[in-house]
């Protein structure tokens, strides 16, 4: 199972400490597949000021963002395990709900 990270968008202030189109919020995503079934994680994290260095709203990559994000304290490695459990889950589920027998 892989996981497949992405950024879904980002919140930017025009102008801050005369940098342009500054990265204030990154929404981002985990999500997995299999036997028909996707498991997925969404959240966004904060970030202050315009970091150093400095890279140009046009110049960023979606990798260079998820970096930041992992960077600021999201746990990769957990995130995934926890999307893997919940597909596992759905693929094998652990209770199911049956039709009455005598219906």
């Amino acid at each position: 199972m892989s996981c497949v990270w992405k950024v879904d968008s980002m919140l930017v202030k025009p102008i801050e400490d005369g940098r342009p189109d500054v990265v204030v919020t990154v929404k981002w995503s985990c999500s997995a597949s299999a036997d028909g079934k996707t498991a997925s994680i969404k959240g966004s994290m904060g970030f202050e000021g315009a970091g150093d260095p400095f890279v140009p709203y046009a110049n960023l990559t979606e990798a260079d963002v998820l970096e930041w994000v992992y960077a600021r304290g999201l746990n990769k490695e957990q995130t995934e395990a926890v999307v893997a459990y919940d597909l596992e889950q759905m693929i094998n589920p652990p209770v199911v709900d049956k039709p009455l027998p005598w219906a």
